[in-house]
């Protein structure tokens, strides 16, 4: 029997971020991810086949396919889970920004359009997640109907947080990533990281109205209810499991400042510029990188 990391991974809920913290702890071959729409079922059948062994290669895993996968998965393993909810109004607006960005959505499409038009990503996201809907959605090719999103179904989001050993909140990241340490005994030295994946064409998009917004919150109520009780969640297991929480986020912020400033993270960064510039000139993207080392 191994221990099998399970992160329950909602969108736009600083994933990308806790991906690459992942690679850091267990190594990049170790991480099984499964996060595009349309290949889940394909990816978890390769999963189950690799963990269908007393001793797989796969240490965590990451899962867009929602809560409910470890019961899917060979049951001779223990899958230790945690996830990150996210503020459900800032949530989904991001999660717009993001999909014109990608070229998934129209920018004439408005965002009061927009949360009729998708309820996968903008109705109830995090509650769908957590209820079981996602899971049924991408393993079983279940569709999702607006007459599923119960009071029944925000109960059954709240049992699975209660069933995850961590909690996390992405506008309090850094002390979540102090509990994920905690628990899976991750040293300060691999959870070091610098963001990831942030959107960098939503401040030139005129801010939501407050029509909008309040449109938001009605398509999201049971997100707010369900973010509410992750945020207790939260609070009770950072009191239970880090009495010493501002010291070690002095610590945490200091080594990253440290790790910012490292060799590789600014070959990336040099990197990511020069790909930008590349596409600006219509050049391949990496035509103007540096040369590896």
């Amino acid at each position: 029997m191994a221990d099998v990391v399970l992160f329950d991974h909602i969108g736009k809920t600083a994933g990308s971020t806790i991906h690459r913290v992942l690679w850091r702890v267990y190594g990049r071959k170790r991480v099984f991810m499964s996060t595009i729409v349309g290949t889940h079922q394909e990816r978890i059948a390769t999963l189950r086949d690799g963990l269908d062994t007393p001793r797989p290669s796969v240490a965590t895993v990451i899962a867009h396919t929602g809560y409910g996968l470890h019961e899917r998965l060979p049951p001779q393993h223990r899958y230790r889970l945690f996830t990150l909810l996210r503020d459900p109004v800032q949530r989904t607006i991001s999660n717009y920004h993001f999909e014109i960005q990608r070229g998934r959505l129209s920018a004439s499409v408005s965002l009061t359009d927009w949360l009729d038009q998708d309820l996968s990503r903008a109705y109830n996201v995090q509650t769908a997640f957590l209820g079981g809907l996602a899971l049924q959605q991408h393993l079983d090719g279940r569709a999702l109907r607006k007459e599923d999103f119960t009071d029944d179904l925000l109960e059954r989001a709240k049992a699975a947080l209660r069933a995850h050993e961590v909690v996390g909140l992405t506008e309090r990241f850094d002390e979540g990533l102090l509990l994920l340490s905690d628990a899976f005994g991750w040293s300060s030295r691999e959870t070091c990281y610098v963001r990831a994946n942030r959107g960098k064409r939503r401040a030139r998009r005129a801010s939501p109205t407050p029509e909008e917004i309040e449109a938001v919150r009605r398509a999201n109520r049971l997100d707010a209810a369900l973010y509410d009780h992750g945020r207790t969640l939260f609070e009770t297991q950072l009191a239970a499991r880090i009495p010493d929480v501002e010291d070690r986020l002095r610590d945490l912020r200091q080594r990253n400042r440290i790790y910012a400033l490292s060799v590789p993270n600014l070959r990336r960064r040099l990197r990511r510029r020069a790909g930008r510039a590349a596409r600006a000139l219509g050049l391949r993207p990496g035509a103007l990188s540096p040369p590896k080392p």
